[in-house]
């Protein structure tokens, strides 16, 4: 008897129509915050980094240019090569027309579409789920808290957004649904959407879609029909798939991997440091069930980057889904894989606290740039997505668990329900009578195996409703209609100081403290990274990556008491009072001081002001500053760089000068640094400690220092052959496909294969 999931879809027309209208509707609901005209979702992130980052991008395109530096943050800093600015990803084009908070709002909204038009192709190609199970299996992910949180950092919700279509991409190559294995359209999916993953944003989110995308191909290997040959087939296109996808991306990898080198965290975090973003295991449950009577999600489960809800009914439906693949034997290793997913992702979320996390933190390369370990859960989102969706269309189709399923899901739910109560006496969990209605859901919920098959198509419409239903009651606080607010951050003033630093030679150094809720407060103290919406330059900077290098971290080392932590802001840890001629020595002309965070007499000692004062905000300048290109030795420098242009490129500088001496101007340095003399090269030198020079002979020279990111050249060329590969597999396909059809009708038993009503091998 075949397997009810390899039946063809059973669904009408009419039915496969509304459930596309009901996810349609749901997505609206989730992406409405993003698309209202009068409002923008400003978080943050968005304000202190993701803006900035698209800003920067932003500019250099309109100005025909590859943004490859960063001139604003850091004392200036690789852009391309930082995975999170994702320069190269081509969605991004569609926000161009727009400005910064419009393009992010309206992009954030597209890629939830993306997520859930991937999650119902996943459910109807993939795992040939029959209406309403694919509304549940998108339903679930994106009304879900992970998305929900995810949609307000830019750089994960992009990520994020294409995992379901790297599922399909890898069944369609293995040979799913009686395929052939190793198609080249197939392997040709398999690389495009790998490589969009990777040139997407966020590492992190594309190392956990890598750890639930092998989960999945292992299990579809194991569990495919056709013997060795079939699966040497499917691994075979799996690799070749890889293999291109990492050429395709290999511009955007190469500058990345060599800027990760030589970052402040290449030699590890500290454990300690990563625990702090970890899910609590009390909390644990509560971040993926929900907890309905909850005003605000991240007080109730520790920190914003743990809310991963996907409700109580979907939880229940999951583990009845992972029992029914566990019975089916093409779905049973695929089932087994997924259920160890999960088990495996719930672990390391809790970080450090838990031996796995630091067994993975030792053995795994650079699994400690996934530096949040609760951003795991979003493994334990997609795979209750998937199981959920699975029981639902069991039911709806009439399938019920045999007698060892139905006491394995009796079991998990069974001792998930006591868990529940236990922890209900013991910390009240959840919140008020939220407990009362968490058991009544499960309860519910362990029904679903013994429901008569008269009434399965009514439960399973009524369970997908009470999916959407529960999820819907938890989003009404969700983060992004929390801070859904009626202006742009760019329209908050950055005030007059930062109008007046804005565009004069110099960095700044902001000692202002960060208000996460008030976003015009951090742009008048040019919170790292508003600075870069308001023109400012400053020598500090904001991100979490590869952008904080040990180059810079020693630097700012230098000025503080030698206990720098890079994982911190440079303004926090500077000893006191600031020494202008040390900071004049990294390129700070400008200190902007909170008078009420920080005293002015403990800091500005030595100091040329207050030239002008904002309340409590007060605007210094750096006496020992001379200017942004200097010569060390007998020469002087005249800086050319707003003279040669209206808007002179971020990276490229030119100077006249005359040496002999050491040139330096005010830019971090950099191995991508190429410096000309007079049109010859020469070499860059880093000059104390932080910035780029060159040496001088003696004599006029005019000297060009252009910034091109390392192994730009070697990316572009295995980027260029991976886009001729995928061009090869696409073009080979319906050569293939005819080829193989021909054979068919060729052989003696074809006629009878086709008439054949069941599916391959059963």
């Amino acid at each position: 008897m075949p397997s009810p999931v390899d039946e063809p879809d059973r669904g009408p027309a009419w039915a496969r129509r509304v459930e596309e209208v009901a996810v349609a509707l749901v997505t609206l609901a989730v992406a409405w915050p993003f698309l209202r005209p009068d409002r923008w979702v400003t978080g943050f992130d968005t304000v202190a980094y993701s803006g900035p980052n698209l800003e920067v991008t932003f500019d250099a395109w309109r100005h025909g240019r590859l943004a490859g530096w960063n001139d604003l943050i850091f004392g200036g800093i690789p852009h391309l090569a930082n995975p999170q600015t994702a320069v190269l990803y081509p969605v991004k084009v569609l926000g161009l027309p727009f400005d910064v908070p419009r393009a992010l709002a309206m992009l954030v909204a597209v890629h939830l579409a993306i997520l859930a038009v991937g999650m119902v192709v996943l459910a109807r190609r993939a795992l040939r789920l029959a209406p309403p199970a694919a509304f549940v299996t998108a339903t679930v992910v994106v009304a879900s808290g992970q998305v929900m949180v995810r949609s307000l950092f830019f750089e994960q919700i992009s990520v994020l957004a294409w995992i379901p279509w790297l599922l399909v991409a890898i069944d369609a190559a293995v040979g799913g649904q009686g395929r052939r294995p190793g198609r080249p359209v197939a392997v040709a999916a398999v690389a495009v959407v790998t490589a969009t993953m990777l040139v997407a944003g966020h590492p992190q989110t594309a190392y956990l879609g890598a750890g639930l995308g092998t989960a999945w191909a292992l299990g579809r290997l194991a569990d495919l029909d056709g013997g060795w040959a079939s699966r040497g087939r499917a691994v075979v296109g799996l690799g070749v798939g890889g293999v291109i996808a990492g050429c395709l991306a290999a511009v955007q990898l190469l500058p990345t991997v060599d800027l990760a080198g030589r970052s402040a965290s290449a030699q590890g975090r500290d454990l300690g440091w990563v625990a702090s973003w970890a899910v609590g295991a009390r909390s644990l449950p509560l971040a993926v069930l929900g907890d309905l009577t909850a005003a605000d999600h991240p007080t109730s489960v520790g920190s914003h980057e743990a809310v991963s809800y996907v409700g109580a009914v979907a939880v229940a439906l999951a583990v009845v889904g992972l029992c029914h693949l566990e019975a089916e034997r093409r779905w049973r290793v695929t089932g087994a894989l997924l259920g160890l997913a999960v088990l495996v992702a719930m672990a390391l979320a809790v970080g450090p606290r838990f031996l796995p996390y630091r067994v993975a933190s030792r053995l795994v390369p650079v699994f400690d740039q996934a530096r949040v370990p609760s951003r795991w859960l979003a493994v334990v989102v997609f795979v209750a997505a998937i199981a959920a969706g699975v029981a639902v269309d069991r039911l709806r189709r009439g399938v019920h668990l045999d007698g060892t399923g139905r006491v394995m899901a009796g079991a998990v739910l069974g001792g998930g329900a006591l868990v529940v109560a236990a922890m209900g006496v013991v910390q009240g969990y959840p919140a008020g009578d939220g407990a009362w209605v968490v058991g009544l859901v499960v309860g519910v919920a362990l029904l679903v195996p013994v429901v008569p098959a008269r009434w399965a198509g009514v439960a399973a419409l009524v369970l997908a409703v009470l999916v959407a239903g529960e999820l819907g009651w938890l989003g009404r606080h969700s983060e992004p209609r929390e801070l859904a607010v009626d202006h742009p951050y760019t329209s908050a003033r950055s005030g007059p100081i930062a109008e007046l630093v804005a565009g004069q030679p110099g960095r700044a150094l902001a000692l202002t403290p960060d208000v996460f809720d008030d976003f015009a407060v951090l742009r008048r103290g040019l919170r790292p990274n508003t600075n870069v919406t308001a023109g400012v330059r400053s020598i500090d900077g904001y991100d979490g990556g590869v952008q904080v290098t040990r180059l810079w971290a020693d630097a700012m080392s230098g000025l503080s008491d030698g206990r720098f932590d890079a994982e911190l802001l440079a303004r926090e840890q500077l000893t006191r009072p600031l020494d202008p001629a040390a900071l004049a020595g990294v390129g700070v002309r400008w200190l902007v001081v909170d008078g009420v965070r920080w005293p002015v007499s403990e800091v500005t000692p030595g100091w040329r002001g207050p030239l002008l004062v904002d309340g409590n905000l007060s605007l210094w300048e750096n006496p020992a500053w001379v200017a942004e290109a200097t010569v060390r030795g007998a020469g002087t420098a005249t800086d050319r760089r707003a003279a040669t242009s209206a808007r002179p490129s971020p990276g490229r500088v030119e100077v006249t000068a005359s040496g002999p001496g050491t040139l330096v101007v005010d830019q971090q340095f950099d191995p991508g640094w190429q410096v000309r003399i007079d049109g010859s090269p020469a070499p860059a030198v880093v000059v104390d400690g932080l910035l780029v020079g060159t040496e001088l002979p003696a004599g006029e020279h005019t000297v060009t220092f252009r910034y091109r990111p390392p192994h730009l050249g070697l990316g572009l060329v295995l980027t260029g052959l991976g886009v001729l590969a995928t061009v090869g597999l696409l073009l080979a396909g319906p050569v293939g496909d005819r080829r193989a059809g021909l054979s068919r009708r060729g052989s003696p038993t074809g006629s009878r294969a086709r008439s054949d009503p069941s599916p391959a091998g059963t």
